[in-house]
Order: structure tokens, then sequence, then C-alpha cells
């Protein structure tokens, strides 16, 4: 009588944890190897986030259906068991890795990037072909290079134009170098963890998006930071890249001709190569001259950044205060974004030229309030920017912080409403 009254509670618990009985297990997998099986695509894609799911409490049960299934269905398996964020559903994915059907290897390799650093980083079986090892081992490095990058991630746009951000990536050492130029040239890899969310956790992350482009700007930007002037073979490859971009038109390549080919000017001029930078610049002062306002207003601030970030300050300074500038106020073109910068050169300028300290200390001070009025919103970047160390211990550098944390939810909410407004103002681009 105990014994039956004891195998009876373990059942009840069992099913009240959410433990399926066997027939309900049986169920699913017919449900999910008749899916699997379709033609129908939506079908095989419904049976395959069934098979997820069931792999996170019973991954056995997933991996009893390789038999059954031809390669492509296999695929979709191994896909699944990897996704799924289960360690043990991971190890039987794992098991598959020396599987030699290509498709099959390759819709391994996306499941452990689904399935995050649970499944990317389970042990390999130690008789492993050295080829798939290396795949295995190179995508870790990737991950780890990209999850670095993914937490530099601002708020309020893209980052990485700053001296000493790019510290933990430095550390992953030179066998990163490749793995950032094949995140630089490629726009359609996976993201590191759920698409379309980076790694940043300031204190709202659910406002945060990280944009595919966004990972390829921030490696562009890291090549300054994380190479060296003896690295050759770098910057060789650096200036294919920057040549190849920057020849496209801007108008039907706008990320690679605008964006990515200015980062790596900037990147290679950090490493002693002077000529793209002077180019971009002199095609910035060229478009500052001519065509509509918008272009004119998108030529200054780029102009304005390229020069302070070469040690042209003073050119520099000129540009963003133009933007600043009242008569332009109707400009809302990055204005408190110019200001910041403008507090940051001020910040750094007080450090390099000791005999003007105080006068650019002040200066600093000022813009950064500016800023703060123009509806800048980013104080976890504010927090650890270094190019504002000099002015951290001001009481006024701690009163706008204190300031800006109290109001954040509110200027979110500001800016994001200015930012559609402004979105919808924007010029055509014949204008």
């Amino acid at each position: 009588m105990k014994r039956l009254l004891f195998v009876l509670l373990a059942l009840g618990s069992a099913v009240s944890a959410g433990t399926p009985p066997a027939e309900s297990t049986n169920a699913q997998q017919t449900h999910i190897l008749a899916g699997l099986k379709a033609e129908d695509r939506s079908r095989r894609e419904q049976a395959e986030a069934a098979a997820r799911r069931l792999a996170r409490s019973q991954p056995a049960a997933v991996d009893a259906l390789w038999e059954h299934l031809d390669v492509r269905g296999r695929g979709a398996l191994v896909r699944a068991l990897a996704g799924s964020g289960a360690r043990e559903a991971a190890t039987l994915a794992m098991a598959r890795v020396s599987d030699p059907e290509p498709e099959i290897f390759t819709a391994l390799l996306t499941g452990l990037v689904e399935g995050g650093d649970s499944a990317l980083f389970t042990p390999l079986p130690e008789d492993v072909p050295a080829r798939r090892r290396a795949h295995v081992e190179a995508l870790r490095l990737r991950w780890n290079v990209e999850k670095e990058l993914a937490r530099l991630k601002s708020p309020s746009g893209p980052t990485g134009h700053y001296v000493g951000q790019f510290d933990r990536v430095k550390q992953l050492g030179v066998g990163a170098h490749p793995i950032l130029l094949h995140i630089l040239t490629n726009h359609n890899l996976p993201f590191p963890g759920e698409a379309g969310a980076g790694f940043y956790e300031p204190v709202y992350p659910g406002m945060i998006r990280f944009e595919r482009d966004e990972l390829r700007l921030i490696a562009a930007n890291s090549f300054g930071q994380v190479a060296g002037a003896d690295d050759v073979d770098t910057i060789t490859k650096l200036r294919e890249i920057w040549s190849r971009y920057y020849a496209l038109d801007k108008d039907e390549h706008p990320v690679e001709r605008e964006s990515l080919a200015p980062a790596l000017a900037y990147g290679l001029h950090d490493l002693g190569v002077e000529e793209p930078v002077r180019e971009w610049i002199e095609d910035l002062e060229v478009r500052k001259r001519s065509g509509g306002p918008f272009r004119r207003r998108t030529a200054l601030w780029d102009l304005g950044y390229a020069l302070i970030r070469i040690g042209e300050h003073e050119e520099g300074e000129r540009c963003y205060e133009d933007l600043l500038d009242e008569k332009n106020r109707h400009w809302s073109f990055n204005r408190h974004v110019a200001a910041y910068n403008l507090a940051c050169n001020f910040s750094l300028r007080s450090m390099q030229e000791p005999h003007r300290r105080d006068e650019h200390r002040a200066l600093a001070l000022n813009f950064l309030d500016r800023a703060i009025e123009l509806n800048f919103v980013d104080w976890p970047w504010m927090e650890q920017d270094r190019d504002l160390d000099a002015i951290r211990d001001s009481g006024v550098y701690k009163r706008v912080l204190a300031r800006l944390k109290r109001d954040y939810p509110e200027r979110r909410r500001t800016k994001v409403a200015k930012g559609r407004d402004a979105l919808r103002a924007v010029p055509k681009a014949s204008d």
C-alpha cells in the first residue's frame, strides 16, 4: 500500500510540475516528425519550434527522432536541440558535429548561436575532425568579439569613437582581427543573442535596439584601438576595404560609403595612414559649400567630427558651433550630440593644454549643460566616457548627471517623439 501510494504521489508531483506523461510525449513526437517531413515551409517551421520547446524538458525524446528523418529534417532537429538553450539538449546536438553532411553541420552552427553561451560553449567530443573543431572555435571567438562590441552600444546611437573604448576587445588579442574584418565586410551575419538586441545593459534595456549595421560600424571603429602601427597585414586589408567602400555610390550604398568608409579612415589615421581621412575631409568641404540645406548640415556635422577626430580642434569646433547657432535651431539633426561632442572635446583639451585648463574645463561644462538642454539622454554612456574624465570631479558635472538620471524617463519619451517628428520633416534625397 505504501509503495502504491508513493508511486501515485510521485506521478501526481510530476504532472503538477509540468512534466508531460508518456502519451503526451509520444503525441508531440508524432506531431514534430510529421511537420519536419512536410513540404510546406510553415509546417516545418512550426514543427521546429515545437521540437525546440520539447528539447528544453525532454531532449532525448527529440533526439530519438533522428533515425526517422532525411538530411533536411535532421538539420532542423539538430538546430532545434542546439537552439533550445538547454545544456543537455546542446550536448546531444554537439554529438552530431562530425556528421558528414555539410547541411547538418551548418544547421548545428546556427543552432549553437541561437542557443547562446550555454549551447555554444558545450564541450566538443574528443574525436571531432580538426577542421570542424576549428570552425566551432572560430565561431566561439567571433561570439566573444561581438559580445564585447555589443557591450559598447549606446542608447542614443552607434558608439565607438572614443580613445580607450575597446580595451576588452583589445584583450582578445590579434586572433580577433580576422573576426573583426569578417564582421565588417558581411552585412547579413546573425546577431550574438536575440535578433535586434545587444548586450549593452543600461537602466532601461528594453529601449535599446542594436541594429545590424551598427555592429559593422563599431567593428570598423575598433581597428584604430585594437591594431598596431606595425600590423602591416591588417592595415593593408583595411586600406583595401576602405578603397572598395569609398568608390561606391553614396546613394546606392549609404552604409558602406558614408559610415563604414569614414570609420575605417579614422582607424587608419590612428595607425599612421593619413590619405583616406584627408580625402574624406576634402569631400565634406565640397558638400558643405553645395547642395541643399539637409546635405549641407549633414556635411557640417561630419566635418566637425572629422576635424576634431584628427586633432584639428578649432576648425572642428567652428563646424559644431555653426550647428548650435540659434539661427540654425530648426536644424534638429544631432544638435544635442554636437553639444556633447564639444563637451568631450574641451574636456580632452583641458588635459592636453595645461596652460588653458580652467578655460577648457568651463567650456566643457557649459557644452555638457547645453547638450542636456537639447535633450541628450545617454547618461549610462556619459558615466563611462573617458573623454569626460577631466571634469568628473566638478560639482557642476555631478549636478548635471544627477538631474539627467532623475529626468531620464520623461526626457527619453520627449526624445523619441521629437525624433519621429524630425524623421517626418527630413527632405527627400533630392534636397
